[in-house]
């Protein structure tokens, strides 16, 4: 990291987990829990929380991450609102996070697999879906992010795929039917993102320069018509 950028905070609101990390200097504290419906009461806290675990103020932070999407809506929002805000009021830069790219980034911290096939629940009988292959500095996309029913599903690549996301319990038989390639599905509730590992793939961006200003922490939805509900007729 370098030197104008020592404190970087990450956060993430947009599934059913609660995460915030902090890395200043070399070291690293967070929190994550799993918290339905309430991450706008307790997203302030925690981030206060956490800042004081490392003897830091909201001032003290040089760059912020967030989970951009796709997950829920009022989620993503909440974390855009959070950061912008934030970043806005100290002048300081910002960069989103794929929420199915950090879950493939978990996996491979937690399990070492470089090709993984993420799937999220995203009710309303879809997924958010996308598949990431490591090349051992970083990750190529496989399968681009989208929205879709289980049933569409197609995937078809050669080697083995780690399989993780509440989508993969939600929806496993369906998704499977349409996947042709050698798969492992990791056991367990099913994945969700985590800030941790957004801090993992933010903090090389940041140090390329690639943070934003606060005004153009923008939100990824992938399912347009939640974002844009028909007006009601006069």
């Amino acid at each position: 990291m370098t030197a104008s950028l020592k404190n970087v905070l990450a956060l993430d609101t947009a599934t059913e987990a609660l995460s915030v990390a902090l890395q200043f200097g070399d070291q690293l504290v967070g929190h994550y829990e799993v918290a339905p419906r309430l991450h706008a009461q307790k997203i302030l806290p925690l981030i206060d929380s956490v800042l004081a675990q490392a003897g830091l103020r909201i001032a003290d932070i040089d760059a912020f991450v967030f989970g951009r999407g796709p997950g829920a809506f009022t989620g993503v929002r909440t974390a855009v609102a959070v950061v912008q805000g934030l970043a806005f009021s100290h002048d300081k830069p910002v960069l989103g996070v794929s929420t199915l790219l950090a879950m493939a980034e978990g996996a491979r911290r937690q399990h070492g697999v470089t090709q993984v096939l993420t799937a999220i629940d995203a009710r309303m009988g879809e997924i958010y879906a996308a598949a990431y292959r490591h090349d051992g500095k970083e990750w190529q996309l496989v399968l681009p992010e989208a929205v879709m029913a289980p049933a569409q599903l197609k995937f078809a690549e050669a080697g083995d795929w780690f399989a993780c996301g509440t989508g993969w319990q939600a929806h496993g038989e369906q998704l499977r039917a349409g996947v042709r390639a050698h798969l492992q599905l990791e056991p367990g509730e099913g994945r969700l993102p985590d800030a941790r590992d957004m801090l993992a793939l933010a903090l090389p961006a940041l140090a390329r320069g690639e943070g934003l200003p606060a005004d153009q922490a923008l939100p990824v939805y992938l399912r347009d018509q939640v974002a844009d509900k028909p007006k009601p007729k006069a």
